[in-house]
């Protein structure tokens, strides 16, 4: 796949006088974009992993959490601020980012 580099003009079919402004600036960041940077750093993002400091419980957004409802794929950001520790009960804040 060859993606376009901020440098590279942007393809000539692109560029027509009857389209709105804001297309074309919709145009340039979606081919200038780094997407598979920007895929890499999100997954990277998902696939964190957050350890309970009470009891040891590690949270891994692949699995998710079952019993909480919690469906696989879901980051650690995205729980809400009342989860709990589905093995002792401690508060979301209570869990350190696992390095």
């Amino acid at each position: 796949m060859n993606l376009l580099s901020p440098l590279d003009p942007v393809p000539a079919i692109f560029n027509t006088a009857n389209r709105a402004p804001l297309l074309d600036v919709i145009i340039l960041l979606v081919f200038r974009c780094d997407w598979a940077k920007y895929f890499a750093d999100l997954n990277l993002i998902m696939a964190q992993k957050y350890q309970c400091t009470i009891c040891g419980y590690i949270y891994d957004p692949e699995k998710g959490d079952p019993d909480s409802k919690i469906a696989p794929g879901s980051s650690f950001a995205d729980l809400p601020e009342t989860w709990t520790c589905p093995q002792c009960g401690a508060a979301k804040d209570d869990f350190k980012e696992m390095k």
